[in-house]
């Protein structure tokens, strides 16, 4: 809350942009809002052109699909109340760390942008199935219903490949999403064209 309050506040310290003047003397422009309908029809010339997105609308879903079993089902039943907090504040700080993972291989990479989305989906997949093979493991020795005294405690023997499991969850859903919105800002060089029904060519990767 107090973290909220703050960048409230900030907020109104902001600089306007109308006044805001580039070091090129160009002037910031705001870009115009569209309508509902607009916006439907736009989304529509998006998928007429682009039947392939359909491919990627399961990849949307999935995003928010996994974090109720690591939330609950896993750091909310093998470990304590301070392993719990300890947790969340690593897998936080490993979040941030994830897009200067993924940039290594979707911007930095020395080939064309087809390359890097596939070499990008290969770490993912690969980063998906190890990180899930091992939460298998550690599912089919998770007992639920456990008293606080019997959970796993910050100090206890075997916490660091407990808690490294829940952290690499968070590492590997800030690699998924990052790379989700890497893909679709992949879809066009000018981002306004991204969701714009000016454009008229399908995803020619360069």
């Amino acid at each position: 809350m107090i973290l909220i309050l703050f960048g409230a506040a900030l907020a109104l310290v902001l600089y306007p942009w109308q006044k805001m003047v580039r070091e090129d003397g160009s002037r910031v422009l705001v870009e115009r809002h569209f309508s509902f309908t607009q916006e439907l029809a736009s989304s529509w010339h998006v998928f007429k052109n682009n039947l392939w997105i359909l491919f990627f609308w399961p990849w949307c879903w999935a995003i928010n699909y996994y974090t109720v079993y690591q939330s609950n089902n896993f750091n909310g039943e093998v470990f304590t109340v301070r392993a719990r907090a300890l947790n969340v504040l690593c897998s936080g700080l490993v979040q941030i760390a994830a897009p200067w993972t993924l940039q290594l291989i979707t911007d930095l990479l020395p080939v064309k942008r087809r390359a890097r989305a596939l070499a990008g989906a290969l770490f993912n997949f690969i980063l998906f199935n190890a990180v899930w093979i091992e939460g298998y493991f550690a599912m089919i020795r998770t007992q639920e219903g456990l008293q606080e005294d019997k959970r796993l405690d910050v100090y206890d023997s075997g916490y660091g490949a407990w808690a490294f499991l829940y952290v690499m969850y968070g590492f590997m859903d800030a690699v998924y999403n990052c790379y989700a919105y890497w893909f679709m800002g992949a879809l066009r060089n000018d981002p306004v064209e991204v969701g714009h029904s000016q454009s008229k060519n399908s995803f020619k990767p360069s």
